[in-house]
C-alpha cells in the first residue's frame, strides 16, 4: 500500500472519529432534550473519540513523513465544536460536520500534494541569498526556531529566479548568505517546492 494511501486511510478514519459522537447524538442515542445534563456516557464518548482522532492524525502524519502545524491546531478544536453543534440541534450538527469534512478533504489534498512533490519533483540546488528578519521569533519545544529564507533557484530553462522558503532550524543552526540548500520543485508550477528530504542526510555532500 502507497504512502499516499495509508495517509488518506488515516485521514479518513481521523475524520470519522471526529463527527462520530455528533453523528451519534444527531441520530438520537443520548438524551439531550433543552433541559437536560449532558450524561457521563456522552462525555465518555467524547473524551475517547478525542484522544482517538489525535492519535490518528499522528499515525496520518507519520505516513505523510511530516507534522503540519495547523492540522493539530484544527484537532484541539474542531471536535469540541462539533460536538456541541449537534447538541444545539439538527442544523447546527450538520454544518459542523459538513465543516470536518471539508476540512479533511483540505488535509487529504495538501498531503497528497505535498508526497507527490517528495516523490515526483525535480531536485535542484538552491542558494540562499538573505535570512529574512522575523517580526516575532517563534519557538517550538526549546530547540526549533522559524526562519525564513530567500533563495535563488535554478529554473528549468537555465536562469534563476528567487523564492521564500519557510523553515524549521534548530535554534543556532539557520542557514547563512551563501548557503547551499537541495530542493524538490513541482516542474509543473516552480514556485511550489520543499525540502528534499535528502538535505537532511547529506549535508556534507
Amino acid at each position: 500500500m502507497s504512502r499516499a494511501i495509508r495517509t488518506l486511510l488515516a485521514l479518513c478514519a481521523w475524520w470519522a472519529a471526529v463527527v462520530a459522537p455528533g453523528v451519534l447524538t444527531l441520530a438520537g442515542a443520548f438524551d439531550l432534550g433543552p433541559d437536560s445534563e449532558v450524561s457521563g456516557l456522552l462525555t465518555a464518548v467524547w473524551i475517547v473519540c478525542f484522544g482517538g482522532q489525535v492519535l490518528l492524525l499522528l499515525l496520518a502524519a507519520r505516513f505523510l513523513g511530516h507534522l503540519r502545524q495547523w492540522w493539530f491546531i484544527t484537532a484541539s478544536m474542531l471536535p469540541w465544536a462539533v460536538n456541541w453543534a449537534a447538541a444545539s440541534g439538527l442544523g447546527w450538527g450538520l454544518l459542523w460536520i459538513g465543516i470536518a469534512g471539508l476540512d479533511a478533504l483540505a488535509m487529504a489534498f495538501f498531503a497528497v500534494r505535498s508526497i507527490t512533490l517528495e516523490d515526483r519533483g525535480t531536485v535542484v540546488t538552491a542558494t540562499v541569498k538573505k535570512v529574512l528578519r522575523n517580526h516575532m521569533n517563534v519557538v517550538i519545544n526549546n530547540v526549533y526556531i522559524r526562519r525564513r529564507v530567500l533563495l535563488d533557484i535554478p529554473g528549468g530553462d537555465g536562469s534563476t529566479y528567487e523564492a521564500v522558503l519557510p523553515m524549521l532550524c534548530e535554534i543556532g543552526t539557520q542557514p547563512d548568505p551563501g548557503d547551499k540548500l537541495r530542493l524538490r520543485v513541482d516542474p509543473k508550477n516552480p514556485k511550489h517546492f520543499a525540502l528534499d528530504p535528502s538535505h537532511f542526510h547529506h549535508d556534507d555532500d
